[in-house]
């Protein structure tokens, strides 16, 4: 899979975008970053910068940090008039439970 924003399919059959958290990669981090500000996601690095950077991500209603490890997917679900919800998925969880979303490259 690649480390570009794209579509999915979660469990549910319910559209999702998701992009892989790549800190070694500038333009990975940048799309990343990119996407979680246009969405408004609060969000930073809790080990600082490097090849090994965590990318921690706030939830609300005080509910621990979703927490991404390099390899690990960033997955957004968008709410009726709501900003998206973040969780974060391991590269293995998310090649076996999610799919492309073939109806949006069509």
């Amino acid at each position: 899979m690649t480390n570009r924003l794209g579509r999915y399919l979660d469990p549910f059959g319910d559209p999702v975008e998701a992009i892989r958290w790549d800190p070694s990669s500038p333009a990975a981090v940048g799309a990343c970053a990119g996407w979680l500000m246009a969405n408004r996601a609060d969000f930073h690095h809790p080990d600082g910068m490097g090849d090994t950077t965590t990318l921690a991500i706030r939830r609300a209603n005080g509910q621990p940090d979703a927490k991404a490890q390099p390899g690990d997917w960033v997955v957004g679900k968008r709410r009726p008039r709501a900003f998206p919800v973040f969780a974060v998925v391991s590269d293995d969880a998310f090649g076996k439970v999610f799919t492309v979303d073939t109806a949006v490259y069509r």
